[in-house]
Formats: C-alpha cells, structure tokens, sequence
C-alpha cells in the first residue's frame, strides 16, 4: 500500500463521509481499537468505516480503488492469525449489516447480512427446529462474514462440516466495487456470465481455465485432511475433498450442499481477498432431539489420541479433548469450579464423546458402545460441560507473567489415524526448544489446539516461536496435513502455503487472487502473498504486539492489582477472543458504551 500524505488522507477521509451515510472514524483511538485481534500482531490501519447499508460497501471499495489503498473486512475480530488486520481501510459490517433478511424452513435456508452473529441466528432457527451446523466455540459473537472468510467450523464438524458444506448463495462486492452473484449455474448459464464485458464475466472465465490446468496437482498434492482452512478452496470446485467423514452422505443433509458450478467455495476460507459479502444464503439443519455425552479418562493426550479412530467408528457427533491444565485452571475460578461434575479425579485427558438421535433411548444406544467412563444424560450437566470446553482458551491464555501459550501452530490438523504419532512428535519437538504446551479440542477431525509456552517480549523466544513452527510444518507436511485447519492463514500462515501445497498449486492461488483483485484492494497479503511481501516470509515473526523491545508504562494507579500485578499485566491479559462483545450475560463496559 502507497504512503498517503496528510492532505490526501484527509481527503480519502472527506470522500467517505460524503457518499456514505455510515461511520467513518479516523481518529487515533479507533484506529489503535482495530489495530489487533485474537492473534500476535498489531498493525494501525488508515481509518474504520461502519457501513449502513449494502451499496456503501461498494461505494468503500471504489474510493479506496481509486486512492490506491487496501479493505480489509472484519466481524467480531477474533481472528487468530491476523485476517482482520491492515494498514487500509478496516470495514466493520457487525454493527449496521446484520440482519435476518428470510427464514425457509421448508428448504431449510436463511438469507443473512454479513455481520449476523452465530447465536442470533440459531435463537431465529430454534423456533423451527433448526440450527446452522458449524458451531465455532466464539458463536455469541462470531459474525456469519467472519466465519465464511475463515470458513469456520467447531466441535460438531464430523457430523456437520465447515461452512463451505453450508453455503448456497452469496452476492459479493468484487475489487471493482461491482456486485456478483454466485450461485449454482448450469452449462448455459456458465456461457452467458462468461460473455459479458465486466469483472464477474472475466472471473468466470479464467477461474475454470486455472482449474483445468490444475486438475492433477489438487489430486496429488492436497491435504489429505477434510478439515482444511489453509489456501483457496480449488479442491470443492474440483470435487475432491479427501477422508470425508461417511456421515456426511446423509439424505437428510446432502452432500455437497449444491449442484452445479457455483463459486461459493472459493469465498470460504478466503479471507476477504476475492471478495466482500453483501449477503448470503446458508443451509440450515435439523436440531438434534436428544443428546447424551460419555467422558473417558486417559493417562496421556497421546493415549486419548490413539483411540480416537476406534471411537470414530461409533459414529459420535463429536470427540473432544480436555487437558488436565484446563480442568484445574477451571476449578481455579467458582464460576466453572461448580459445573466440573463430569471430571473425576486428576485424569491427564478426558475424551468427551457426543452422541445424538431422534430419543434419548437411541442417543443412549449408541454411547453404550463405549465402556466405563461418565455419562451425562441431563441437559444441565451437558450444557455444563460445554460451557467449561468453550471457555477452554481464555482459561488457559490467562496464565500471568510474560511466558504465555502463543499462537501459531495451534491449529494443524492431520489425519485422524495419525493424530496419535503427531502428538508424540510434536510434544519432542516442544521438549527440544525448552518448552511446553497444551492440547485440547478436536480430537474427531484430527485437529487439536496447542499453544506453545513462549515470551514474545524477548529476542529469543520470537526466535524459538520461528523455529517450532518451521519444524511443526515440515512434520505437517510429511504426515498430508494442513497447517491450518480451522483458524485460517492470515499473517501467521500464509508464508507456509508454498510449502504446504508446492509450487503449481501456489501459483494457482495467485493465479485466482490475481483475477478477482488485480490491484491488490482487498485484504492484501493474506492467503497470498502480497506484490510488496507483506504476508510473505518473515511474516509470522514481523508487525508482532508485542515483540523484543516492547515495553510498558507503570502509571500510578488507585487499585492494587495486586492480583495481576501491574495495571499493564491487567491489560496483556486481555488476548482479543471478543467475549466483551457478546449480546447477553456479562459485558465488558467500555464496548456497550
């Protein structure tokens, strides 16, 4: 991105307000606001727009086209690779663009804006028995853009998938500020897009040229991993996506969502490089009638791992794993200590297994199939249970002192038979570098979290944190998995993509950046390497928050902290999830205001 001088900024600024009725805010407070999220890096933006309607983020796009400086879309800022940041224009649709524009429960389908929280629209979905399938553990405040730009997925991802499986249509402001439709097209319909003279045709034109050529290389190359949130999503347009779980073909939730050539997937996990949400269509599925939860104990996270492709065959809705760490973090604070009803004695890991059916008996029929172990049959114990697993990052983030769980690698997924022998390999390459971590999350997909112990305020550990996650990706490339999935590339990811997925294939992603923003406008730097470099290598340890040098003020304060220890230590503890966002219960109060 050029370097604006102070009277062009002032007039990109003059311009915005005038043709929009939104907010724009360009004033230090606010851009320092946006300047992070829920990863490592910082970086202060040129200004913030809150668009009103629909046609002012087409208006955002063309002026910042025309001054030559980058959008950067955001939702709820709980980006844990740095998607959500930029040195342009940072375009929050969460607070004006966020409605529920029709419910179908007959298809079942919702048309929604961008900036639709996950929870409000279950709220809507329940009184008809439906639900959106991806469950994120941020769903009280994770936006549905935000989610189709990481391509998000939770817990439930074995039975219900990512939300690629759950996009139907979605209608998007492209670099130009022009607005397409993507939706599934028949042959002819194809050949009528492609005749026409405007950015839309010459997309439709070149991305299944690119495909063509790259038809082989998705075969060979690709993840051989179903939960992927790395690179652009080639492998949906060419219908081949590896290991699906079999329940996925399911009559009653067909898979893939739709039929025909349809662009969507390549919206999903994007990361607002293509394209800007307007609105979008997503299938919605039944509720489950009854649940019931069985909770194994284990000596070891690698044990737990070990089993976990055994207790696939049980067909369970999810298997997640909790570390002793978390469970004793919990007991720690009242709020959680008195739900902890389903964690007996001082196990390493417990295996929290879900099964679902149309009764209690036929949920109860499959849990049986595992021996020993608690079972949770009441709604209360099980909501429970959830509560404490959602919380399960802040609880463990929130460790005081400089060394803290970062960041970085926490979202590798790999196959599940091989999840075992990852543990064990990755838990050497910890021991080798000095340090530790914790493991919990999605052992079903293959995908558990880890956050290394490291202090980014020095030299040294910024160098271990290069060096870990250099190793961790060749591991992840010999085992054919991703390095992301769940969380997305951003800043700390993008720079591994070649590696990941080879030469052909990377050029094939620029290829596509190229065609859908050949000027770079939206989100630079992400997925792709920017033309500058920015996101490229060196990325992951460049623009950090903190970072050797960093150092604090020590005001005068009237509290204590005596807890904390600093006022600044109060304020490190704060790791961006956005839970202060959230629309019930306890807020934190400088965002209602």
């Amino acid at each position: 991105m050029r370097k604006l001088s102070d009277k062009t900024l002032n007039n990109l600024q003059r311009d915005l307000q005038m043709r929009l009725e939104g907010e724009v805010q360009f004033d230090s407070f606010t851009r320092v606001f946006y300047s992070t999220d829920a990863s490592n890096f910082q970086i202060e933006p040129l200004g913030v727009v809150l668009p009103r309607d629909e046609d002012e983020i087409c208006a955002v796009v063309e002026i910042a086209k025309e001054y030559g400086v980058s959008v950067v879309a955001r939702g709820a800022g709980t980006s844990m690779a740095g998607q959500a940041l930029g040195y342009g224009i940072i375009l929050d649709c969460s607070k004006y663009l966020n409605q529920i524009h029709s419910l179908s429960p007959e298809e079942p389908a919702v048309e929604v804006g961008p900036g639709v929280v996950l929870a409000a629209l279950n709220r809507i979905s329940a009184e008809h028995g439906l639900m959106f399938g991806p469950d994120p553990a941020s769903a009280d405040r994770a936006t549905i853009g935000g989610m189709i730009g990481n391509n998000a997925t939770g817990a439930h991802s074995i039975r219900y998938g990512l939300v690629i499986d759950h996009l139907l249509e979605a209608e998007v402001v492209l670099s130009d500020g022009s607005v397409a439709m993507f939706a599934p097209l028949e042959p002819h319909s194809l050949k009528m897009k492609q005749a026409g003279e405007n950015l839309e045709a010459e997309i439709y034109r070149k991305v299944f040229t690119i495909l063509d050529a790259h038809h082989k290389a998705i075969r060979e190359r690709w993840p051989r991993t179903w939960r992927r949130a790395s690179g652009y999503s080639l492998n949906y347009l060419a219908d081949y996506s590896p290991g699906v779980p079999a329940v996925w073909f399911d009559e009653a939730i067909p898979y893939p969502p739709t039929a025909g050539l349809n662009l969507t997937p390549l919206l999903c996990s994007s990361e607002g490089t293509l394209g800007i949400l307007r609105r979008v269509k997503l299938r919605l599925v039944p509720k489950p009638g009854a649940t019931v939860l069985k909770v194994l104990s284990f000596d070891s996270i690698s044990e737990a791992a070990d089993v976990t492709p055994g207790i696939l065959e049980t067909q369970p809705d999810a298997v997640e794993v909790l570390p002793r760490m978390l469970l004793t973090r919990a007991r720690e604070i009242p709020a959680y200590a008195r739900k902890m009803v389903f964690a007996q004695g001082d196990p390493a890991a417990l295996l929290v297994v879900e099964y679902t059916g149309e009764s209690v008996e036929q949920a109860m029929s499959q849990a049986k199939h595992l021996k020993g172990g608690v079972l949770l049959e009441r709604e209360d114990d099980q909501a429970d249970l959830w509560e404490v697993r959602k919380a399960g990052l802040g609880l463990l983030m929130s460790i005081p002192g400089d060394t803290k769980p970062v960041t970085f690698i926490e979202d590798v997924a790999v196959p599940v038979e091989k999840l075992g022998d990852y543990v064990r390999r990755v838990d050497a390459i910890l021991q080798e570098h000095g340090t530790t971590g914790e493991w919990y999350a999605h052992a079903s997909a293959g995908c558990l979290h880890l956050r290394p112990m490291l202090n980014l305020k020095s030299a040294e550990g910024v160098e271990r944190m290069r060096h870990i996650a250099d190793a961790i990706a060749d591991l992840v490339i010999e085992m054919q998995g991703s390095i992301s999935g769940e969380h997305g590339d951003g800043l700390s990811h993008t720079e591994y993509n070649e590696r990941l997925f080879g030469p052909d294939l990377a050029n094939a992603f620029r290829q596509v950046k190229e065609v859908f923003d050949p000027e770079e406008v939206l989100n630079p730097g992400k997925v792709v390497p920017a033309s500058s470099g920015f996101g490229g290598k060196g990325s992951l340890t460049s623009n950090l928050r903190y970072g050797d040098g960093y150092r604090t003020n020590s005001p005068a304060t009237f509290f204590s902290y005596a807890k904390e220890g600093s006022l600044a230590s109060a304020v490190e503890s704060c790791i961006g999830l956005g839970v202060c966002r959230k629309e019930d219960g306890l807020m934190c109060p400088s965002y209602q205001v």
